[in-house]
């Protein structure tokens, strides 16, 4: 049987752990078995999207959905 796979939503608001940068996951990237977020953010009037992996942001209690076609 397949693992169900559970990503953060798009929205959800985040701090980085590194320099505690507020921003939003806007996008997320699953290649094999790693998930990555776009994590989107304004520095000095510049617009950031750099990718980051769940464990670099700090993301209040979100419940989490699976991906795929909902029944």
């Amino acid at each position: 049987m397949a693992k169900k796979i559970l990503i953060i939503p798009s929205g959800t608001p985040a701090v980085t752990k590194i320099g505690k940068i507020p921003g939003i996951i806007s996008a997320c990237s699953i290649r094999g078995c790693r998930i990555s977020y776009e994590f989107s953010y304004f520095n000095n009037g510049d617009y950031k999207q750099p990718w980051m992996d769940e464990n670099e942001l700090e993301i209040d209690e979100v419940e989490k959905t699976k991906i795929g076609y909902k029944q």
